[in-house]
């Protein structure tokens, strides 16, 4: 079985030709105004963002 542009789907796809396959396809939404920010001086955007390594630590207070 295959996609769109021929490649087998399921197949691995080496890391490379994957970055090249996904990129610009799927745009993150920028950040909503309003937003209370932790542990940085001013609110972020996903341009400051942009070529950087980013971890998101998700934590929950119940």
């Amino acid at each position: 079985m295959t996609d769109g542009d021929g490649t087998s789907v399921g197949a691995e796809v080496p890391g490379t030709q994957m970055q090249q396959r996904f990129a610009g396809q799927v745009n993150a939404p920028e950040f909503p105004a309003g937003l209370e920010w932790v542990n940085t001086d001013r609110p972020l955007r996903l341009a400051d963002l942009r070529g950087k390594l980013v971890i998101l630590d998700f934590w929950t207070f119940c």
